[in-house]
């Protein structure tokens, strides 16, 4: 028997219809895709800027 990723395999298909209601114009569902990603999105902008303000300009930009 092969062991399944669970949260992985869950996190995937909880994203796929979090965007798809988001294409739709639902807001929120955008918000909670933000939500989702927000924390890794700043972790990955702190790489680039050891300012968290700027850290921040440079994660909104990515999501706009």
């Amino acid at each position: 028997m092969k062991l399944q990723p669970l949260y992985r395999d869950k996190k995937a298909d909880v994203t796929k219809e979090v965007i798809q209601h988001g294409l739709k114009g639902s807001t929120s569902a955008q918000r909670h895709l933000f939500d989702m990603n927000y924390s890794d999105g700043l972790n990955i902008a702190l790489r680039y800027s050891a300012n968290p303000d700027d850290a921040k300009e440079i994660l909104s930009n990515a999501f706009l």
